[in-house]
């Protein structure tokens, strides 16, 4: 499925059917995650490095999707300061064309 994904806001849509939401990159056995963290795991790699950082989750998105590392940060703080929860933040994105 992960092949047939073509934006970053169908990422965190897809992935969200499948894990809960944190604010964080990703909770406890990655049983949850943030919307960034959600599309990561939704279409990059289910097992992220050990070395969680935000450019080792920003750049792989960035280049699969083109989608700007600003533009993706943005989103991920938006929803770390409760300013819109995952949904939102796919349909924020979809408005833009991501």
């Amino acid at each position: 499925m992960s092949d047939k994904i073509k934006t970053l806001s169908e990422a965190i849509r897809y992935g969200s059917m499948f894990i809960g939401e944190t604010k964080i990159f990703f909770g406890d056995d990655y049983k949850c995650g943030c919307a960034i963290g959600t599309a990561y795991l939704a279409v990059i790699n289910s097992n992220p490095s050990d070395a969680i950082s935000p450019d080792s989750i920003f750049d792989p998105l960035a280049e699969r999707f083109g989608v700007p590392k600003e533009v993706i940060a943005d989103v991920s703080v938006s929803h770390f300061r409760g300013e819109m929860n995952r949904a939102e933040c796919a349909s924020w994105l979809e408005s833009k064309g991501y």
